[in-house]
């Protein structure tokens, strides 16, 4: 199971464990941090002590966060009704891997653009692509994948051709 470090004044709570249990998650409680004050450091000592990303809650750490590593964010469930006490149940669990996404965005824009290429993105069919063209040996190549990842691994053959 992957460990993360759980961010909170609180410790998780059993739907937040099962959710995160559902993602091979096992969440490692290390206490609160101010959101507003999240360094790379933090993130990178994180990492030192065998986590592979950060848990929270709060939106702004989640933002804080995701530039430096993998960030999970529980939704929030409950809404109270206007100017109620703050509620909160675990509506769901996403994880984002954006160091991983801009890795790979960045090499398929630099491999792209040392062939004479571009990547642009599309709106497919309701979904979002990413578009690569490139010419080689004076014949044009394009392809189109869902990911960033999936890209990369597409340009590498390309790459290889040249």
């Amino acid at each position: 199971m992957r460990q993360f470090a759980f961010i909170s004044r609180h410790v998780p709570t059993g739907e937040q464990t099962a959710m995160a249990a559902a993602q091979n998650i096992k969440l490692i409680h290390v206490g609160d941090r101010d959101a507003f004050a999240i360094t790379e450091g933090m993130c990178k000592e994180f990492v030192r002590d065998g986590f592979e990303g950060v848990v929270v809650v709060h939106p702004v750490a989640a933002l804080m966060f995701a530039p430096h590593c993998k960030v999970g964010v529980f939704e929030n469930g409950s809404r109270p009704v206007e100017g109620g006490p703050p509620q909160f149940f675990p509506k769901s669990l996403r994880v984002f891997d954006r160091g991983m996404n801009m890795h790979a965005q960045t090499y398929c824009q630099q491999a792209a653009k040392s062939l004479g290429g571009f990547v642009r993105y599309h709106n497919i069919q309701g979904g979002l692509h990413v578009l690569l063209s490139v010419q080689i040996g004076g014949r044009v190549y394009t392809t189109y994948r869902k990911t960033w990842e999936e890209l990369a691994s597409a340009l590498g053959v390309l790459l290889d051709m040249a």
